[in-house]
């Protein structure tokens, strides 16, 4: 019963169907690879060479590369500077709607708990130095990304940032700076972050005002099918939505909100604005390990290595599928192999038979 990954319900099974592209899973991230890339969903090969391998950040995909590497039989080691594993989902999972989403640290963690190859320290913050005197064989960073305040036109060109004491990203909200209403949240990442954050503080009672330069709140929930769900918990809140309009300016008093084609202008009254926006990769401690390559060397450590957000922020199932594809590569000939792509062809004949007329 253990071995069960429950859904987590985020449908972004549904959002592949819906792009056309190969199947993806945030619990399981194997679907999709099992004949690509030979990645059987239970089972994963022992290493040939077993290693010691230390995993900096416990998030999504430091969990899913700690708990692959410990089934390959290497010697882990995880370490978070947190006071608890998730990374992102330890804010997300409070959130309206995404309790369920924690499923996806509380399998893996369950399932690490049992390992005997597998250390995991929490509170425990590293630094190039420490990182050589431990002189793991690989070092793998999931250090995960930050959300910012940059602006972009509409070309999706970055034009700057928005500079005021008062404006805020979503780890504002999450380390627990509350900010003063109204609010406006200017939404352009389009995923479900900046509608579940608007329902949140609209849900602690504060005035709060959505304004976004897609056509619909949390656009790109249409893809997983939460679009409708997103427009009726805002409109339970009575929570204002304003489509194709981009903030240009914000004096801490007003706003000023430009029309995404037409260019007219008009402002809003608030005092603070939340941008749901870029992120990016938390890559200083990977630059630092960089800098100092040769005394990583010099002390054994034959590769260090990006995962998750830290590589490429995106979604979870992206941060799931990245940890566990390095742990699946990790000192093996696969690394960087093409996967296999269907054919038309089966030993150079047509799959098909064409259809030959009587004659």
């Amino acid at each position: 019963m253990e071995e069960i990954r429950e859904c987590i319900g985020c449908n972004i099974c549904i959002s592949s169907w819906h792009d056309g592209v190969p199947v993806r899973c945030t619990q399981n991230p194997t679907a999709g690879e099992e004949w690509r890339r030979g990645w059987h969903p239970e089972r994963v090969t022992t290493a040939a060479r077993r290693e010691r391998v230390l995993i900096v950040g416990g998030g999504p995909a430091g969990l899913e590369c700690a708990l692959t590497l410990g089934r390959a039989g290497h010697e882990v080691t995880l370490a978070d500077a947190n006071r608890a594993f998730g990374g992102r989902l330890t804010f997300e999972k409070t959130l309206p709607g995404l309790s369920a989403w924690n499923r996806v640290a509380e399998y893996r963690l369950g399932r690490l708990n049992e390992m005997t190859n597998v250390s995991m320290y929490l509170e425990s913050t590293l630094g190039v130095d420490e990182i050589i005197d431990l002189a793991p064989d690989r070092v793998v960073v999931a250090t995960g990304a930050r959300w910012t305040n940059m602006l972009y036109s509409t070309l999706e060109i970055p034009v700057g940032t928005l500079e005021h004491p008062q404006v805020f990203t979503p780890d504002d909200i999450a380390a627990g700076r509350m900010h003063e209403g109204p609010t406006l949240v200017f939404d352009f990442d389009n995923y479900y972050m900046g509608g579940v954050l608007t329902e949140h503080l609209a849900s602690l009672g504060i005035d709060v005002s959505y304004v976004t330069p897609a056509g619909q709140a949390s656009a790109w929930t249409i893809m997983t099918n939460e679009l409708p769900l997103v427009h009726k918990a805002l409109a339970r809140r009575n929570v204002p939505v304003t489509t194709l309009h981009m903030v240009s300016a914000f004096d801490g008093e007003t706003a000023t909100l430009t029309h995404l084609f037409n260019g007219e202008q008009s402002t809003v009254a608030c005092k603070s604005v939340l941008i749901v926006g870029m992120r990016t990769p938390r890559g200083e401690l990977y630059a630092a390990l960089m800098d100092r390559l040769d005394e990583l060397t010099a002390a054994g450590i034959r590769s260090v290595e990006r995962i998750g957000d830290t590589l490429a922020p995106g979604a979870i199932a992206h941060a799931v599928h990245s940890g566990h594809k390095l742990a699946r590569e990790l000192g093996t000939a696969d690394t960087g192999k093409p996967y296999r792509r269907d054919t038309p062809f089966v030993d150079a004949e047509p799959a098909f038979a064409p259809c030959v007329a009587a004659e």
